[in-house]
């Protein structure tokens, strides 16, 4: 016999959806890729732990201005300073049935001039599994900017 109580508790299951997701641990570097006109490409020591990611990139020099390993909340903005004007904001939509991380990523540039918003210039979904996945084309003074995200 099924209690009103216990037909309350089955509906709120049914409409709340899943239960809460997991934090999702997010490796990611910030790397600057340039061109010095080397003859051999050079990786420093953090951009060379990614250097499979990397080396098929028009650039002959890759410094890497960042590294950090992350936990992201569920469907929680995580805003992340890059260089110059850039901000990255990532948000951990859940995972897919075969496992895969859903990553939201979204890259700001913040405008010169005061009280303007910034404007979007990335706006991407990942779908992260043991695989690196990378994003590029921010340039910057020097170069461009190739965010590089591992799980």
């Amino acid at each position: 016999m099924v209690t009103a109580s216990g037909i309350c508790v089955m509906v709120v299951m049914m409409i709340s959806g899943a239960p809460d997701v997991a934090p999702l641990s997010l490796q990611y570097w910030v790397v600057e890729g340039s061109r010095e006109g080397r003859e051999t490409p050079f990786y420093d020591g953090d951009a060379q732990r990614v250097r499979d990611a990397l080396e098929d990139l028009r650039f002959d020099t890759f410094r890497t201005l960042k590294r950090q390993t992350m936990r992201l909340r569920p469907n929680q903005d995580s805003r992340i300073p890059l260089k110059d004007r850039y901000t990255l904001v990532l948000r951990f939509g859940g995972r897919e049935p075969d496992g895969r991380a859903r990553v939201a990523a979204t890259v700001e540039l913040a405008a010169k001039e005061p009280d303007t918003p910034p404007k979007t210039v990335v706006q991407t979904n990942l779908l992260l599994s043991k695989e690196k996945a990378r994003i590029g084309g921010l340039r910057t003074e020097t170069g461009e900017l190739i965010l590089i995200f591992a799980t």
